[in-house]
């Protein structure tokens, strides 16, 4: 009897890894959306005619409340359009917001010390894409730090292109030249980011030298998203 396991080679639990990611995210986002209407409520109940203290108590509620939403908005875009896309904020942000949502967990994967930073600019994408795009920039960003333990910056640069403005480009560049010895499973960081990519739509190309790192991430864009890109 034909072996199926040793003809189809080891299991990939890639697909089925990401797919319980997003539901966790998708019950993540619900419960913190439970926990943020209360607190920005009592927030502003408490804040009205009262002493000094409360008043200061008021102002320190509203700074969770603002920051359980960051954290509620970013899950339910990495939760992405599944499942009629419940969970999707009623106000979409744009690439740059998305930027300033998603740092903190490219940074998150990077060497001690190091950070992560850009400039995007603020063209809305599809939801879906905005997903696609931090799972792509996270799992970048850790390939860059296994092979290049030294470096100290990550940069993203996003813009429109084309004349039509009917390509997004996200372009993912570390400062540190390439460790000698790239240690076994690295690449699969990368095939994971190219997998997102492709997913919605979308192309990466990454070239990867001793002396440098970039990665440029292609998605297209509805028609009549942005007015005058240029290429």
């Amino acid at each position: 009897m034909r072996n199926e396991r040793d003809a189809s080679g080891p299991p990939d639990f890639t697909a089925a890894r990401l797919l319980i990611q997003q539901r966790c995210l998708g019950t993540l986002a619900h419960e913190l959306g439970n926990i943020t209407s209360p607190v920005a409520l009592v927030a502003d109940v408490l804040g009205v005619g009262q002493t000094a203290p409360i008043a200061a108590a008021a102002s320190t509620l509203r700074l969770v409340a603002a920051s359980l939403a960051r954290v509620t908005t970013l899950c339910r875009l990495l939760h992405g359009n599944s499942d009629q896309n419940v969970l999707a904020p009623s106000t979409i942000p744009d690439a740059g917001a998305w930027w300033n949502l998603s740092a903190p967990y490219a940074e998150d994967m990077l060497p001690d010390g190091a950070r992560a930073d850009g400039e995007v600019e603020a063209v809305t994408l599809p939801i879906a894409q905005y997903a696609a795009l931090l799972w792509t920039a996270v799992s970048i960003a850790r390939f860059a730090a296994i092979t290049r333990p030294t470096m100290t910056r990550l940069r993203l640069t996003g813009t429109t292109a084309s004349a039509a403005g009917s390509r997004f480009v996200l372009r993912i560049q570390a400062d540190a030249a390439c460790s000698s010895v790239v240690p076994r499973g690295a690449r699969q960081l990368v095939a994971l980011a190219s997998w997102e990519t492709r997913r919605v739509g979308g192309r990466l190309v990454v070239s990867d030298t001793a002396a440098s790192l970039e990665c440029r991430v292609t998605l297209p864009l509805p028609t009549g998203s942005v007015d005058g890109a240029v290429e």
